[in-house]
């Protein structure tokens, strides 16, 4: 009976190791920046703590857009706390933001999940703001992606901004 090959990982340039590895938990690296989520529920799991060299139990926060749990220990209860209140029976369904910072664990620093308030920066566009930006998509020099990281689409002015870009 001959074994069975297995083919080579296809890995794309510049792809650190942190998102190709099937981590159990997010971590910072798989971040992109600030993601705004819902905390969708928590669960107790039993995972390694290197600091401890021992099984530990946790509670493990699952956050809509993510299959990872993010591992909940004292600063980041912390900071929930402040940001939700005291009582954690309220926070399933609520938004806060997501973002990587780097901190140092053990001697080396590590891209880490970080926490803070849900707050809304982006603006909804003024007739004005929508007509220069639609020259602006006409032109060729900006994009609805673009123009999404700064402001509030709904539906009809999303529509209505399409309709400037040049059919290629």
């Amino acid at each position: 009976m001959s074994k069975k090959e297995t083919p080579f990982l296809k890995i794309p340039t510049g792809s650190h190791w942190r998102t190709i590895a099937k981590m159990p938990y997010l971590n910072g690296v798989q971040l992109k920046g600030e993601e705004v989520v819902t905390i969708m529920g928590f669960k107790e799991e039993s995972f390694y703590s290197p600091k401890d060299k021992q099984n530990m139990i946790s509670i493990v926060m699952y956050v809509s857009g993510h299959s990872e749990g993010i591992i909940l220990g004292t600063r980041k209860n912390k900071q929930l706390e402040k940001i939700l209140g005291g009582d954690m029976s309220t926070w399933a369904g609520q938004k806060i933001t997501i973002f990587p910072q780097e901190e140092k664990h053990f001697g080396e620093w590590f891209p880490v999940v970080n926490i803070k308030d849900f707050v809304i920066t982006k603006k909804v566009m003024t007739p004005e703001q929508i007509e220069k930006a639609s020259a602006a998509l006409a032109s060729g020099k900006s994009s609805i992606a673009a123009i999404e990281k700064h402001y509030i689409l709904d539906d009809a002015t999303k529509t209505k901004l399409k309709s400037f870009i040049p059919k290629k």
